[in-house]
């Protein structure tokens, strides 16, 4: 089983010293992997319903600042070493295939093959209108190109492609992931329109479970580094596959080095509680 955490993307944690701070303590910690969110640039009028609430508002609300997904994997990839980073989830129509595929492989390369892509279609179809992405209503076709049109990229020697929205051909492309293939997650659930599979993805990411090791009185984070990750698989047989994203409150005995997380709401009232 592994273990991951979120890295604030909204909110007031997102300033760099916060970021670097939560990045770097959570792979002190030892943890496997850091998941991190995507919107590009949300409009002020919602009609769309948000999926994973049950009155179908955006908890993060319309107005709420938001980093690039991309390119805050790359700054979280230069502040570390062993930690995988997970994008939870990548809304596949919003950017062009190529250029999505070059900036995944540079990410991939230059970490060292610690990328896992997680994939979505999207919910919100005024952000798809905001940004001049691919037609809403085709979202799930245009997944499935741009995602075979990344994969001839990212493992052919002389990659070609023609489709509907993605043509190339006569190109190189280089350098490749360093992973072959690149682990892909496949998002669902609620959210309609998202598929229940993919042949390019193995596993599919579908919600957020509160761990069960985790209680009202919280987790002593002052054991030492990597005593939180391995107490939490310690309470359920390992399994290859199995993936948990930490959603518990975890509160130290003593004020630990988290001070900016103390002054701000938390990583995300749905994600990784951390202080009070």
């Amino acid at each position: 089983m592994q273990i991951g955490f979120n890295a604030p993307t909204t909110g007031p944690l997102i300033e760099p010293d916060s970021l670097v701070r939560i990045v770097t303590e959570g792979e002190a910690l030892g943890f496997d992997y850091v998941t991190i969110s995507d919107h590009i640039m949300v409009p002020r009028s919602l009609q769309s319903k948000y999926p994973y609430t049950g009155t179908g508002e955006f908890p993060a609300g319309a107005s709420a600042a938001w980093l690039e997904q991309l390119t805050t994997a790359a700054f979280v990839a230069g502040l570390t070493k062993k930690l995988r980073f997970v994008l939870s989830v990548m809304v596949v129509p919003h950017r062009p295939a190529v250029l999505t595929a070059k900036v995944l492989s540079t990410i991939d390369h230059l970490s060292r093959g610690r990328l896992t892509l997680g994939i979505g279609v999207g919910w919100c179809r005024e952000e798809f209108e905001a940004i001049g992405a691919a037609p809403f209503d085709d979202r799930g076709n245009v997944t499935d190109e741009w995602m075979a049109a990344c994969q001839e990229l990212w493992s052919a020697e002389a990659p070609k492609f023609a489709g509907k929205y993605v043509r190339f051909d006569d190109v190189v492309f280089t350098p490749k992931p360093v992973q072959k293939p690149v682990p892909i997650w496949v998002g669902g659930g609620k959210c309609a329109g998202a598929p229940s599979h993919h042949p390019l993805c193995p596993r599919l990411v579908s919600g957020r479970h509160q761990p069960a090791a985790s209680d009202e009185h919280g987790l002593d984070l002052q054991a030492g580094a990597g005593t939180l990750p391995r107490f939490l698989r310690a309470r359920r047989p390992r399994s290859e596959g199995d993936h948990a994203r930490l959603s518990g409150p975890l509160r130290p005995r003593r004020a630990p080095p988290w001070e900016p997380l103390r002054r701000g709401r938390a990583v995300h009232r749905r994600r990784c509680r951390l202080g009070r």
